[in-house]
């Protein structure tokens, strides 16, 4: 049988080592591209704590960061107290001696607080007997991950570009 059409590539082998590179470095891009999302929460996360004025003892702003669990996996880790300023049920506490509350409460001035209580005069008055203060949450978590999680796009873009580029 005779040949009408003969086909040969050129560069076909420079193509699959390129592909195959490409392969290689995808991955690494890709965990790049989780840790740089990781350092931005955290640091949009710190930014909201600042800003929000939470920083008293320093031990939520401290305490805020990104951890690697593995190649694909990380995780925002910050102390329990920043979620129960975050989402914490409003209410009143008694500034007992002993408690950081109440060192705060000096600190600010602050020994009792003005207006009604949800259930009647009696309990407003017997808690500015006792020296009694309304706390309420402080949201400062939703905002920042917002922002961090619609960078994630943009970062996932110029990272696994990089590593086609290459």
């Amino acid at each position: 049988m005779a040949a009408i059409l003969q086909v040969q590539v050129i560069g076909a082998k420079e193509t699959i080592r390129h592909l195959n590179g490409i392969m290689e470095r995808l991955p690494l891009a890709v965990d790049d591209a989780i840790q740089e999302f990781g350092e931005s929460a955290v640091k949009n996360l710190k930014r909201e704590v600042q800003l929000k004025g939470l920083v008293w003892r320093g031990k939520l702003l401290g305490g805020i960061y990104w951890a690697r669990l593995s190649r694909v996996r990380g995780e925002l880790r910050m102390p329990l107290e920043g979620i129960y300023v975050d989402r914490m049920r409003p209410h009143w506490v008694k500034l007992k001696r002993g408690r950081l509350i109440r060192q705060w409460a000096i600190e600010h001035g602050i020994f009792q607080t003005e207006g009604k209580p949800f259930t009647g005069s009696e309990l407003f008055a017997a808690a500015k007997e006792e020296r009694s203060i309304f706390v309420r949450p402080h949201p400062f978590i939703d905002k920042p991950l917002r922002r961090s999680i619609n960078d994630l796009p943009r970062i996932l873009k110029r990272h696994v570009s990089r590593a086609v580029q290459k």
